[in-house]
């Protein structure tokens, strides 16, 4: 009698914690207006240097970023704004972009597909929300 080859089992999905989706969803819009803010004033003058109070603010925030990010691959790529030469607004908007970078692959990676919703008409959807352990 032949045997029945068990089913491959998926592995489970990348799981992070808690802690670092609510660093991610507190931080991520202030990136994003950060950068927005950074990409304005690097259009007017690309090669301005940053005052250190505008080095401190956006170093605070991505050493926020930096601890959700903490087991990631990406995070040594991830550099912060150096205080004591101060940078110009194009080196920054590059450093933010980088964040933004490893934001978007941090998001791709955690928020998964869940379970599905089914409407009133009988039409199922996808419900996704972060894999945490």
């Amino acid at each position: 009698m032949p045997s029945k080859k068990a089913k491959p089992q998926n592995p489970p999905p990348p799981a992070t914690t808690s802690l670092k989706v609510q660093a991610y969803e507190t931080a991520r819009p202030l990136l994003e207006a950060m950068l927005g803010n950074i990409k304005e004033l690097a259009k007017k003058k690309p090669d301005a240097n940053m005052s250190k109070a505008n080095v401190a603010r956006i170093n605070r925030l991505l050493a926020d970023l930096r601890e959700c990010l903490a087991d990631e691959e990406t995070l040594k790529y991830l550099d912060i704004l150096d205080d004591e030469m101060l940078p110009q607004y194009s080196d920054a908007l590059i450093v933010m972009s980088q964040y933004q970078a490893a934001l978007d692959a941090f998001r791709k990676r955690y928020y998964i597909e869940v379970g599905e919703e089914t409407d009133g008409f009988g039409n199922s959807e996808p419900v996704f929300g972060w894999s945490t352990a």
